[in-house]
This record gives structure tokens, sequence and C-alpha cells, in this order.
């Protein structure tokens, strides 16, 4: 006797690979949201960290810029 019979026949089987599929459908759904999810929250991240940085570098570059304003030394006059 063939084992497709002993475990229910056909019908039986096809209640089993559409069960397969769906629990792998199901999970390969769930895995794709999870990983949607997580690189939307760090593509958040990286916006935020880059703007931020941007915004702090303009401020350094003009701070060193008024800094070197103020600390330029006086020109020095030839005396003999």
């Amino acid at each position: 006797m063939a084992k497709s019979r002993n475990r229910g026949g056909a019908k039986a089987h096809r209640k089993r690979v559409a069960n397969r599929n769906q629990k792998i459908n199901a999970t390969k759904k769930k895995m794709q949201k999870m990983y949607t999810e997580m690189f939307t929250k760090k593509m958040e991240e990286l916006q935020t960290k880059f703007s931020g940085e941007t915004e702090e570098q303009v401020l350094n570059a003009q701070e060193i810029v008024d800094n070197l304003k103020v600390q330029l030394p006086e020109p020095v006059s030839k005396q003999e």
C-alpha cells in the first residue's frame, strides 16, 4: 500500500501542503514587516543625525571664523 494512503490520501496531502504554504507565507510577511519597520526607524535616525550634524558644522564654522577675526594679531610696524 502506498504511503499517501496510509496518511489520508491525496486530499489530506493537499490540506497539509496548503497549511504549510500558509504558515510559510505568514512568516515571510511577518519578517518583511519587521524588516520594513526596522529599516524605516534606522533611516529616520540617520536622517536626524545627519541633519543635526550639518547644522552643527555650519555653526562651528561660523564660530571658527569669528574666533579668527578676534585672534588676528596686530600688524607689527618696523621700528629701528
